[in-house]
C-alpha cells in the first residue's frame, strides 16, 4: 500500500489487522515513513484545534498568520517525533494499571493492556498492539472475572455464560450482551455476534456502526436494535427504534440481498435459503440498553471538612438550587448560576446532591455570578467529581475572559477527548492551559491522562496550574505533569460548566458533576490523594 494511503487510513481509524501490523512495523523501521506520518498528523492536529476554536461561520484567511503556522508546524513536528521515538521503543511493552473508578468492589484494577484473546484467530506471529476498541460500563458476570467495569478491551472475543455486560465502543456505539453468548470485537466501529443475544444503541456520532451475525451484517442508520442467534444458528434482527440497513451476505462475504428495516420490525436471516423473511416479534423480550444510573456521590462530613481546610475560593456542593442559584459554601461571592433557555430547561438540573446535564439542541450551562479577578496571576487548582454518560468529546469545565461573552477564547478547558485529530488515548481527559487566552497556537499546553475515563462511574479530577508546570490528577494519582513557561497573566475570568461555549452547543457534556472547588493555590499530590480516598470511603 502507498505510504500516504496507509497513514491516511490509520488517521481515519480504517486499518485492517494486517494493515495495522504493517503500519507499526514501518513506524519502527522506516525513518522516511515516520517523517511523513509526523507531517500528516501535525497538519490534522493543527487544523482540528484551529477549527474547534473558531466560532461558527467565521473561518477567514489571514496572510499574516502564515509565519505562525510555519512555526507551529515545526514545534508540533518536533513534539510528535519525540512521541514516535518513545512509541517505537515501547511498542510491545504493556502499559501500567489504572485505578478503579468509585463503586468498584473488585480488588484488582483493570489493566489497560489486557486483551481478551480470540481462540479462533490464526497464529499471526509476534503480538500486534491494537488500539482500545471498547470499555466495559456495566459488568454483571460472576462467571468471568475478566469482565470488570472500567476494563478496556482490544479486538477479541468476549464470552459470557450468564448475566449481562454492557460495552461502550470508542466510536460511541453501546452494545449489551446477554449471557450465554459470545461477541467478537472487531474494532471501535464493528463487532460480530457469534452466539446469544445483543442489543445495540448507536448515537449520531457512531452512525454507521456495523454488527455482524451469521450470514448477515447490520449497518446502523441511527437506531437501537437487537440481534439474536436462535438454536438453529439463524440470525434474527429486531429494530427497537430508528432503522438499519440489513444485508444478507453471499458466500464471498459481500451483500447478496439488502433491506431497510425500521421501527418495530423483526427480520430472520436465512443464510442457507438466501432470503430475508419478516416475522412476528418473539415472545422473548429484547433487552434494552441501560442508561447511566442516578447514583449520588457518597460524600462524608470528613471529606467536606478536608475541602474546607484547603481554603478554596469556591466550593459548590449542589445540595439545592435556590431560584436557579447554587450557593458557594465558603463565601458570599461566586455562586453558580444555571443558564438555560425554556427549550433546554430539562437538560440541566440539580437533584440528588449533584448537577446533571443531558445534551440539547440549545445551550445550557453553569456560570459564575461574577468573574474572578486575577485568577491567572498565580497558581490555582480546579477540583471536581464527574460521572459521564459516555465518552463523546465533551467539555466539563471551561475558563474564559469575562469580556468574551461567547466564550470563544479559553484560558483553560477540562474535557473528555475521544474522536479528535490530536494524539492521545481514546477517552482520555484533557487539561488545556493557554495564557493569554487567544488563537495563537504557539501558546498553550495540553495535559492528557491515560485513557481511563469510564462512563456511568464517579471519578475524581484535579487540574493544577503551578508557576512552571501543569498537573492532572485522576482518582488521586498524578496522571501527567507538563513543564511550561509564560503561565501567568492578568484579567477577570468566568467559569463555564457543561459545554464549550455560551451561544452554541459545541462539545456538550452529558452526565453529572459534584463537589466542585476552585483554589488560588496548587493542591499538593498528598491533598489530591487524600480527597479521593475520603470521597470513596477509604481513609
Amino acid at each position: 500500500m502507498i505510504e500516504g494511503d496507509l497513514i491516511r487510513r490509520y488517521l481515519d481509524d480504517r486499518l485492517s489487522a494486517d494493515e495495522f501490523a504493517e503500519f507499526n512495523e514501518r513506524l519502527c523501521s522506516d525513518e522516511d515513513f515516520r517523517r511523513h506520518y509526523v507531517r500528516l498528523a501535525d497538519m490534522e492536529a493543527c487544523l482540528y484545534d484551529e477549527c474547534c476554536e473558531l466560532p461558527p461561520n467565521s473561518i477567514t484567511a489571514k496572510n499574516s498568520r502564515a509565519s505562525q503556522w510555519r512555526t507551529l508546524a515545526i514545534l508540533c513536528s518536533a513534539v510528535v517525533a519525540c512521541v514516535l521515538m518513545l512509541f517505537a521503543r515501547n511498542l510491545f511493552l504493556p502499559g501500567p494499571p489504572v485505578e478503579m473508578p468509585i463503586g468498584q468492589t473488585d480488588p484488582e484494577p483493570p489493566a489497560q493492556t489486557d486483551v481478551i484473546k480470540d481462540p479462533f484467530a490464526m497464529d499471526q506471529g509476534p503480538a500486534v498492539v491494537h488500539p482500545d476498541a471498547a470499555v466495559i460500563v456495566i459488568a454483571e458476570a460472576e462467571d468471568n472475572p475478566e469482565l470488570i467495569t472500567g476494563r478496556r478491551l482490544k479486538p477479541g472475543i468476549v464470552t459470557l455464560k450468564t448475566g449481562y455486560t454492557q460495552l461502550e465502543f470508542m466510536s460511541g456505539a453501546v452494545v449489551g450482551l446477554l449471557g450465554p453468548g459470545q461477541l467478537r470485537i472487531e474494532s471501535k466501529d464493528a463487532a460480530t455476534l457469534l452466539s446469544g443475544q445483543v442489543t445495540a444503541h448507536v448515537p449520531d456520532r457512531a452512525r454507521g456502526f456495523v454488527l455482524n451475525a451469521p450470514g448477515a451484517a447490520i449497518v446502523d442508520l441511527g437506531t437501537e436494535f437487537g440481534v439474536r442467534i436462535n438454536d438453529t444458528g439463524t440470525s434474527e434482527v429486531a429494530v427497537l427504534n430508528g432503522e438499519v440497513e440489513l444485508s444478507l451476505l453471499g458466500d464471498d462475504g459481500n451483500t447478496l440481498v439488502s433491506q431497510r428495516v425500521n421501527d418495530l420490525r423483526t427480520v430472520r436471516v436465512d443464510s442457507e435459503l438466501k432470503v430475508l423473511t419478516e416475522m412476528p416479534r418473539s415472545s422473548e423480550e429484547t433487552p434494552r440498553i441501560r442508561p447511566s444510573a442516578e447514583i449520588p456521590l457518597p460524600i462524608s462530613d470528613e471529606y467536606v471538612n478536608a475541602i474546607h481546610e484547603g481554603e478554596p475560593l469556591i466550593y459548590w456542593r449542589f445540595e439545592e438550587a435556590d431560584g436557579g442559584t447554587i450557593r458557594n459554601e465558603v463565601g458570599d461571592r461566586w455562586s453558580a448560576v444555571l443558564q438555560a433557555s425554556d427549550t433546554a430547561s430539562d437538560s440541566i438540573r440539580v437533584a440528588n446532591g449533584h448537577v446533571s446535564f443531558i445534551r440539547s439542541d440549545s445551550s445550557r450551562f453553569l456560570s459564575l455570578s461574577e468573574g474572578i479577578a486575577g485568577l491567572n496571576e498565580g497558581p490555582f487548582s480546579i477540583e471536581f467529581w464527574m460521572r459521564p454518560d459516555d465518552l463523546a468529546h465533551a467539555t466539563a469545565v471551561g475558563i474564559y475572559p469575562e469580556s468574551d461573552t461567547n466564550a470563544s477564547l479559553h484560558l483553560n478547558v477540562i474535557e473528555i477527548v475521544t474522536d479528535t485529530f490530536m494524539i492521545h488515548e481514546p477517552g482520555a481527559l484533557r487539561f488545556l492551559h493557554r495564557s493569554p487566552p487567544e488563537r495563537n497556537y504557539e501558546f498553550g499546553k495540553n495535559v492528557f491522562s491515560a485513557g481511563v475515563c469510564v462512563p456511568h462511574q464517579w471519578q475524581h479530577v484535579v487540574a493544577v496550574k503551578n508557576s512552571d508546570s501543569l498537573e492532572l490528577y485522576y482518582n488521586g494519582q498524578l496522571a501527567q505533569r507538563v513543564q511550561s513557561s509564560e503561565m501567568h497573566g492578568g484579567g477577570t475570568f468566568q467559569l463555564l460548566l457543561g459545554e464549550l461555549r455560551t451561544t452554541v452547543t459545541d462539545r456538550q457534556y452529558s452526565g453529572a458533576l459534584d463537589e466542585f472547588a476552585v483554589y488560588r493555590r496548587s493542591l499538593t499530590p498528598a491533598e489530591a490523594a487524600r480527597h479521593y480516598a475520603l470521597g470513596t470511603g477509604r481513609k
